[in-house]
């Protein structure tokens, strides 16, 4: 409880002190208050598209392994994961709650833990190659241009380490590496015996390579729609601030509101938002409030799948354990 309250404080201030920069709460509202509705809907769509989107590529990953769930199901617990995740760690208390939702639905835990390292991983990739190529854009526009080619690079080639652990992780050689040397000792021991399970379920995935293939592409389509709304907001509020910026700003606040920091990123992505649009000439006022009314659709556009997954589990709490379970 204490670190929630402490992650809800630091969301909280961190908003405060954004409104504060941006001339207050009024002028915040008379921006927001021009978003057409033409725009609202239109973001909503794009919005509620990356969430199916999501849930379509978990649900791949999951039948590439044995049953999956139906398409609306997926959707359902994705989102509903989504919401309690406010109140959880950030990413990996979402993906614990997805976890035994699925049990739920009679899927193996470790297919489905899993699928989740393995749509984690290829999204972190995603997500930080996006974001280095948006770096890479604002170095050359902005006054720290040296600095910011420096830190792109930089990151570019760490992300090439990380693609290539990723892709060594599932070969035989690290797997015998793993489990038949430096841990053979303590094979026995039950953490040990399930995180051999579950690394061999996560290797079964470099069979399906043209699986992973096709989920890298839909990664890269829903990470551009879900960052395309930003700018339909923009658009919709008649703002002066063109496409590719708000896209760049949107790809490295994405990346930045990962680090669990603040509850469910929230702060951490309109600060960060905010400073990159700031290098074009962005004033904080028109940012924040592009950044806020993103954030309040993507919330929105989980809750009808949250509520009526609730309503067939009939309880608005945290699903902690699957039916039957100890």
């Amino acid at each position: 409880m204490a670190k929630y309250l402490i992650r809800l404080l630091v969301a909280v201030a961190i908003i405060a002190v954004l409104v504060w920069m941006g001339d207050g709460v009024a002028a915040h509202w008379e921006v927001m208050s021009q978003l057409s509705a033409a725009g609202l809907l239109l973001a909503l769509v794009a919005v509620t598209l990356g969430r199916m989107l999501m849930a379509y590529k978990w649900k791949r990953l999951l039948e590439a392994r044995g049953p999956g769930m139906p398409l609306r199901m997926t959707t359902q617990i994705y989102c509903s994961a989504n919401v309690w995740g406010l109140f959880l760690p950030a990413t990996i208390g979402p993906d614990a709650v997805r976890t035994v939702c699925a049990c739920r639905e009679g899927l193996r835990a470790q297919d489905v833990v899993a699928s989740i390292i393995v749509e984690r991983v290829i999204g972190f990739i995603i997500v930080a190659m996006t974001c280095v190529v948006a770096v890479l854009y604002f170095a050359e526009i902005a006054p720290l241009g040296t600095t910011l080619y420096l830190t792109g690079w930089l990151s570019a080639l760490l992300l090439v380490g990380f693609a290539l652990g990723l892709w060594l992780s599932m070969t035989q050689g690290i797997y015998a590496l793993i489990h038949d040397r430096l841990l053979s000792r303590y094979a026995d021991k039950k953490p040990l015996r399930i995180l051999r399970e579950l690394h061999g379920a996560y290797r079964e995935y470099a069979r399906h390579r043209r699986e992973l293939g096709l989920f890298t592409l839909l990664t890269v389509v829903e990470t551009v729609v879900t960052s395309a709304a930003f700018y339909i907001i923009a658009w919709g509020m008649q703002l002066d601030v063109g496409f590719v910026p708000v896209m760049a700003a949107t790809f490295i606040a994405n990346l930045a509101s990962r680090l669990p920091l603040s509850l469910g990123g929230i702060g951490v992505f309109e600060g960060v938002f905010v400073l990159a649009l700031a290098l074009v000439g962005v004033p904080t006022t028109e940012a924040l409030s592009v950044a806020l009314l993103g954030q309040l659709l993507k919330i929105l556009s989980w809750l009808p799948w949250w509520f009526t997954y609730t309503l067939s589990l009939g309880q608005f709490s945290i699903p902690t354990r699957t039916p039957g379970a100890p």
